[in-house]
């Protein structure tokens, strides 16, 4: 039989257990700020590129809403346009609100 040893549990003093906490703390409050700072950026990340595409949106097209357009186009194609919805077409009754908020 092995003789058994006395395995001692190290224990760490309270000035030990203060110090990994406060590395603990001030880590934790870093990687806070890099993260708010990954938040801001994507932020504006989004925000500039929304912009970007609003910019090149004609202003008519902004009251409209997706779901009128694609609502529109359905109907179209189930009332026999083979030759496709011309966008023009599109614009001028919705406009005039024939499809819009109908469905």
């Amino acid at each position: 039989m092995m003789p058994k040893k006395a395995v001692e549990k190290k224990q760490l003093t309270k000035e030990q257990k203060k110090r990994i906490i406060e590395k603990f703390r001030a880590e934790m409050k870093k990687r806070e700020v890099i993260l708010e700072e990954e938040g801001q950026k994507q932020i504006m990340e989004i925000k500039r590129e929304l912009d970007g595409r609003l910019k090149y949106t004609l202003r008519k097209f902004w009251d409209f809403k997706v779901g009128d357009v694609l609502n529109y186009e359905r109907e179209m194609r189930r009332e026999g346009g083979e030759e496709g919805v011309r966008m023009e077409k599109v614009v001028e009754d919705l406009e005039s609100g024939k499809g819009r908020d109908e469905y």
